[in-house]
């Protein structure tokens, strides 16, 4: 089974005002084992954010496949939340995944929507199973809550690859 984790890294957002719409976890939080063929981040969850109606991670498949391959086959989707119900609690848990082909300029064409609940540090995970360019995005679309919510789980590493989020 191949699936994608998805945790935005958020070492860019110490520079934000002190009321941004993030926060950073009282202790690490372990993912737990998975079967990861696409991952940027290093399977431990540091912050939480809730910023903004789109988040998303850009990947570059060529990161992990030879060159030259040309599309990606989207198996699997496995995603992680966290839900801070004494601090920042959710108006609702429901989110629209999306993936998109596009560089890491922007996503250009979205190719797959479908809505989903996100759980709290569980994975949560849909098969789209569908063909992508080998640039794509994988977003997390909030238009269903007031306020970014569900909140996503990031890690606290620099990608030797880059920044992907």
């Amino acid at each position: 089974m191949r699936r994608w984790l998805v945790a935005m890294s958020l070492l860019a957002a110490s520079a934000a005002p002190a009321l941004a719409p993030y926060a950073a976890l009282e202790r690490p939080v372990p993912v737990g084992e998975t079967d990861v063929l696409l991952q940027y981040d290093d399977g431990t969850g540091w912050w939480i954010t809730w910023g903004g109606t789109y988040r998303g991670t850009w990947f570059d498949a060529e990161d992990f496949i030879p060159p030259g391959v040309g599309f990606w086959w989207a198996e699997d989707v496995e995603l992680w939340f966290y839900h801070w119900v004494e601090l920042y609690p959710w108006d609702t848990s429901s989110f629209y995944s999306e993936l998109w082909n596009g560089g890491v300029g922007a996503p250009t064409t979205l190719l797959h929507q479908t809505s989903i609940q996100a759980m709290h540090c569980s994975p949560c995970c849909y098969s789209p199973e569908i063909t992508l360019a080998t640039q794509f995005w994988l977003v997390v679309n909030t238009e269903m809550s007031q306020g970014g919510w569900p909140s996503t789980l990031a890690d606290n590493t620099p990608s030797a690859l880059g920044d992907h989020s």
